[in-house]
């Protein structure tokens, strides 16, 4: 029972079903069946056949007869079964197995003689295996299953060091992103400084409570500097994100190949004195970055809110185009792309650099290059503007508090129409606007900077650097 039937039609049974589903599953078990058979019961049928009757072949020692007496046993059991398959197709008009159904007789008869032929030697291979299991192993035999021992472990050891690393370095990518986000946090107080010196509000405040006699036309200023340096605590809040994002996964991916174990070299590829000196240059974004962007905003928002009354009434929806309207200006009138507010041009840098430089230089000037081809990259302008989509939403989303209905109002509380519920005069809409850089640039973790900290655009693209930088050259290649 075991020679003839149990290991050769079982293992007939796995290889022939699983190769058919493999191919085409309607062959064989058409999808329909899942409904019906439940997937545990599938393989109880068609998968655990196999592995049984290796336990049981391994634990019992079973005599085999002589290979023809074997041979036409399991052949004579194939033929039934062929003629039971056929008897029932002749009664119901329906082949037990759907395969049979698409081929014309002809090549069904070559299917079966096909599969008896494969049944022959699953036979064949279970005695063979039957011998090697129970009868004496031959030299030959004893230094192959030990050379096959030796490359087994040799390939487990190799997995094993594989995963440890790909750990190790997902653990050193998580903790680069939490270095990121806190170094973000740090930064806002000293960008907020840095965009309240050159955009001072609160002197024209301080003026218009002494009740100058040139009152309008300090509120006309106050107008001008409360949007400007709004818009640009979002732009340059969304820029430090992600340019933080680049430096500090250039640098993470570097001192993850500098830490590496299997390390071939003892140079390292970011020593301290590089790393201070390469991220020194985010005071670029700080200064002359800033200064230039505030510039240009000014300018977009003095020729788009330069002639409105301050007596002007606003929707919520009516400001949002407002607002939207300033930064396609901003963007279309740039003479610059948005990355050059972020890090100094090349010849700058050289010129600094220009005269006696050391290796620490130059290894700068190299993470400086490589941080603007970053920067210069179509993912990074994607990146970027994601991160200002999702900065001008949120700070509507902000100044929408200031716009609800009074409670007991019948206007309508949310939808479309909610947008347009209620107005404000320009002059009560400037303080809400004027101080919204409170929240933008807010040293604990705020709605708006959380909000570009968790993109997952931003996520996926530091991903992609810290990949890039943190594989070793020869692997690149």
């Amino acid at each position: 029972m075991m020679a003839v039937l149990a290991f050769p039609v079982g293992a007939f049974v796995v290889f022939t079903f699983w190769s058919l589903y493999m191919y085409d599953r309607e062959l064989v078990y058409p999808k329909l069946l899942d409904n019906f058979i439940p997937q545990w019961l599938n393989h109880g049928m068609h998968t655990t056949v196999l592995p049984f009757i290796i336990i049981e072949m391994r634990t019992t020692h079973h005599r085999y007869p002589s290979r023809s007496w074997g041979l036409a046993a399991v052949c004579c059991f194939g033929v039934g079964y062929i003629l039971w398959t056929c008897w029932v197709h002749q009664v119901t008009g329906v082949w037990v197995y759907p395969v049979l159904e698409r081929i014309a007789p002809v090549a069904r008869v070559a299917f079966f003689s096909a599969m008896m032929a494969v049944i022959g030697v699953f036979y064949v291979l279970g005695e063979i295996l039957n011998s090697y299991i129970w009868e004496k192993p031959h030299t030959g035999v004893y230094l192959l299953g030990k050379y096959a021992q030796i490359k087994f472990r040799e390939i487990q050891e190799r997995e094993a060091t594989e995963y440890i690393a790909q750990a190790r370095r997902q653990f050193h990518f998580e903790s680069n992103q939490r270095t990121c986000n806190m170094t973000v946090l740090s930064m806002l107080p000293a960008l907020k400084e840095a965009i309240v010196t050159q955009l001072n509000s609160e002197s024209l405040t301080t003026l218009l409570k002494s009740k100058p006699a040139n009152k309008l036309e300090i509120w006309e200023d106050l107008k001008i500097i409360s949007f400007t340096r709004t818009i640009v605590a979002v732009y340059s809040t969304c820029m430090l994100v992600v340019l933080l994002r680049v430096q500090l996964n250039i640098i993470g991916g570097y001192l993850y190949l500098d830490n590496s174990v299997g390390k071939s070299t003892t140079t390292l590829l970011a020593p301290p004195d590089v790393q201070q000196q390469y991220l020194s240059s985010i005071q670029h974004l700080l200064g002359d970055g800033l200064t230039e962007l505030i510039t240009v905003v000014k300018k977009a928002v003095q020729s788009s809110l330069g002639s409105v009354s301050l007596k002007e009434t606003w929707s919520l929806l009516e400001l949002e185009q407002q607002l939207n309207w300033i930064r396609a200006e901003v963007e279309a009138s740039s003479r610059r792309s948005l990355s050059w507010y972020l890090l100094a041009d090349d010849e700058n840098v050289l010129a600094d650099q220009a005269c006696g430089l050391t290796d620490n230089d130059i290894m700068t000037i190299k993470l400086l290059n490589e941080t603007r081809d970053m920067l210069d990259s179509p993912d990074f302008t994607t990146v970027l503007k994601a991160c200002l989509n999702r900065g001008f939403s949120r700070l509507c989303d902000n100044l929408a508090e200031f716009f609800r209905p009074p409670p007991g109002d019948s206007a309508p509380s949310c939808g479309p129409d909610s947008l347009s519920a209620v107005s404000l005069p320009l002059a009560k809409i400037i303080p809400i606007i004027n101080g919204q850089i409170n929240t933008i640039c807010s040293e604990t973790p705020s709605h708006f900077v959380q909000e570009l900290l968790m993109n997952d655009q931003v996520k996926e693209f530091a991903a992609n650097v810290y990949e890039t930088f943190s594989t070793p050259q020869e692997l690149q290649k």
